[in-house]
């Protein structure tokens, strides 16, 4: 009961389950109502044993799932830092071997840790949808670098503009060209894919799977990107405008378009 009264109460509750657990207890309600006297203490008793149990059962099995995606979001994380990191290890190889320098593996581990994924985290989306272009990338290692860094570094404008609101209560003044930035990089994200194109075999299912990857991408950026967009007015708002106000033209993503988010693409 506990349990139940917990996943009602949370001041950031999953509003799925919680419409779920409403449907259940509902359906069980109406259901024990028509072949049962409810008027009777016992049948009453009865049906609040039966709605317990069941939304233990639900809660537990949705506990059980979060779990594991959760799981799984992580080694698909761990899986992309890897690729990332293998990749900048592979570059300073290239970059010192055409010199007459010498890098010890102590010089090469901090030049990794400084060129790492450290904001991809924010976004479970991009993460499965990276995840899934992984046998893909060996047709072109440098794009699909590229492409990872490009979204990373839009992950952490947007986290960089949340951080110095909460810190501040206001955002940087260089908001806007932080904005200008992200879409920058989105276009830049967008080109590394579409250039994995050039070396994919040249067969309808790869052409296919590249449509619907490219256009799944440009959604998820921009659903990022409409983050950066909503601190960006806000801070017109807040400042007003001035002679100094930058305007910066953007399309916002279509409803239509974030609806269809829930389709996932994989080889």
């Amino acid at each position: 009961m506990n349990t139940i009264i917990e996943k009602f109460s949370n001041s950031n509750p999953n509003k799925k389950v919680q419409f779920s657990m409403v449907i259940i207890i509902c359906v069980i309600v109406l259901f024990m109502g028509y072949y049962f006297d409810v008027s009777n203490f016992a049948n009453i008793l009865l049906l609040m044993i039966v709605c317990v149990y069941v939304g233990v059962q639900y809660l537990g099995y949705e506990e059980s799932r979060t779990s594991d995606f959760n799981e799984e979001t992580l080694y698909k994380l761990l899986e992309l830092e890897k690729i990332y990191s293998e990749y900048v290890v592979y570059k300073i190889r290239q970059f010192y071997n055409n010199t007459e320098m010498e890098l010890s593996e102590k010089e090469v581990e901090k030049i990794v840790n400084r060129n790492k994924l450290r904001y991809l985290y924010i976004d479970t989306n991009l993460i499965h949808f990276l995840h899934s272009l992984i046998p893909v990338q060996k047709y072109n290692k440098i794009e699909f670098f590229n492409m990872l860094k490009a979204t990373d570094n839009i992950l952490e404008i947007k986290k960089q503009i949340s951080r110095y609101y909460q810190a501040n209560g206001g955002y940087p003044d260089n908001t806007a060209q932080m904005f200008e930035r992200s879409i920058t990089l989105k276009t830049n994200a967008l080109n590394s894919l579409h250039s994995l194109i050039y070396k994919l075999p040249k067969n309808k299912i790869f052409m296919d799977y590249f449509n619907k990857s490219l256009y799944r991408f440009n959604i998820l950026l921009s659903r990022n990107l409409d983050d950066i967009y909503s601190y960006y007015r806000h801070d017109i708002y807040r400042r007003g405008i001035t002679c100094n106000t930058k305007f910066v033209n953007y399309d916002k993503t279509k409803p239509s378009e974030s609806a269809q988010l829930d389709m996932r693409f994989f080889i």
